[in-house]
C-alpha cells in the first residue's frame, strides 16, 4: 500500500522538496534534445503550479529538483494572473479559449472553475505529476512508444530550512554528474 507523502504543515509559508524519479529500467533516455525539453517543462510547470525550482539535475536516466512550495495564498490570482500562467503550458489557443469562456462568465461561476485550477497550484504532488506525465506524453509520441516512462511515484524528501539543509541538498545535486564521472565541475554540466 501507497505510504502517504510528508508534505510542509499547512501553516509553513514555504516547504521545501528534493524530489527524484527515475526512468523505468533505468534506461538512458535523456539526450540533449530530452534534457532540453524536459528542463524548459520543469520551468513551465514550475510558473504555472506557483513553485520556486532552486536547482535541479537532469541525468541520462533520472532527475532531482531541489523544490520551494510556498503556502497557497488566501487571495487567489486574478484571471489575468491564471491565463498568464496557463500560457506557459497551454497554446495560445486554449489560452483564448479560456478567455472567451471565463470573461463574460458571472463571478460564482467562473470562481467554480478557476477553484479547480487553483487545486492544482502551490502542491508538490500535481507539479510532479504534471511535470512528470507531460513529459511522458511527449517522449512516447515523438519515439513511437507506449507504456510508463518512469520507474515509479516521485521521492521526496520535506526539508527543514534551517541550518545548511537546503545548500547541503543543492550542492549533492549539483554534483551529481560529478560522481557519475561525466564532468569534472558541475559548471561544465549543462
Amino acid at each position: 500500500m501507497r505510504q502517504r507523502r510528508f508534505t510542509g504543515a499547512s501553516d509553513a509559508p514555504i516547504s521545501y522538496y528534493h524530489c527524484i524519479s527515475r526512468i523505468v529500467n533505468r534506461d538512458k533516455i535523456f539526450g540533449e534534445l530530452e534534457k532540453e525539453k524536459f528542463t524548459k517543462m520543469i520551468h513551465s510547470y514550475a510558473t504555472f503550479c506557483g513553485v520556486q525550482i532552486l536547482t535541479f539535475c537532469v541525468m541520462d536516466n533520472h532527475f532531482h529538483i531541489l523544490v520551494a512550495v510556498p503556502r497557497r495564498p488566501d487571495q487567489l490570482p486574478t484571471l489575468d494572473e491564471f491565463l498568464l500562467r496557463l500560457a506557459g503550458i497551454a497554446s495560445a489557443g486554449r489560452v483564448e479559449e479560456m478567455r472567451a469562456l471565463l470573461e463574460p462568465m458571472e463571478e460564482a461561476g467562473r470562481a467554480a472553475i478557476l477553484e479547480s485550477y487553483w487545486d492544482r497550484m502551490w502542491n508538490i504532488s500535481v507539479f510532479m505529476k504534471e511535470l512528470k506525465q507531460r513529459f511522458s506524453q511527449w517522449y512516447n509520441l515523438r519515439n513511437d512508444r507506449k507504456g510508463y516512462l518512469w520507474e515509479e511515484r516521485f521521492r521526496s524528501a520535506l526539508l527543514d530550512p534551517e541550518g545548511n539543509t537546503l545548500s547541503t541538498v543543492a550542492a549533492y545535486i549539483d554534483l551529481n554528474p560529478v560522481r557519475a564521472g561525466i564532468a569534472e565541475d558541475p559548471k561544465d554540466y549543462r
